[in-house]
């Protein structure tokens, strides 16, 4: 059984005031789920949600 402490990180009080830049997200997070994004995602997948953007 995992430990609860590893799951519940948001309740200790030292973690509840954790502020991320954008940048971090915009450069750590954001590629990494996008690449898994596009390992799980089929190509008609993606036409049926094509649309125009105007």
């Amino acid at each position: 059984m995992p430990a609860p402490h590893r799951h519940l990180p948001g309740l200790h009080p030292a973690l509840q005031q954790v502020f991320l830049p954008p940048e971090v997200v915009l450069l750590i997070f954001l590629p990494f789920l996008l690449y898994r994004e596009s390992l799980t995602t089929s190509q008609r997948e993606i036409r049926s949600n094509l649309r125009p953007s105007s």
